[in-house]
């Protein structure tokens, strides 16, 4: 599971350094954080992180962000092939 957050700062067009200063950790945390090398993050660092950057935690997360993206991209598909789906199978006549 790999957080989105240098993907965030350039969609808004901020910068690692201006994150840097609004979330007050030491550097060697901010840059294991952001560059996604470490294996552990504090609740309350997760809570900034979402303040700062003004998203969910879904939102930091890739998978959880796929998942949403997918979900909203590709209903109308996924609503298609089930209905033919329940055609083969003759569940609908």
């Amino acid at each position: 599971m790999n957080l989105r957050i240098l993907e965030i700062l350039k969609e808004k067009g901020k910068t690692k350094y201006w994150l840097y200063i609004q979330l007050g950790l030491s550097y060697q945390n901010f840059n294991k954080i952001v560059n996604n090398e470490t294996r552990g993050i504090k609740f309350d660092t997760l809570k900034n992180l979402c303040e700062i950057l003004e998203c969910t935690p879904n939102d930091l997360f890739d998978d959880f962000y796929k998942q949403k993206e997918l979900s909203q991209m590709h209903f109308e598909e996924r609503l298609r092939q089930l209905f033919f789906y329940a055609l083969k199978r003759k569940y609908i006549r």
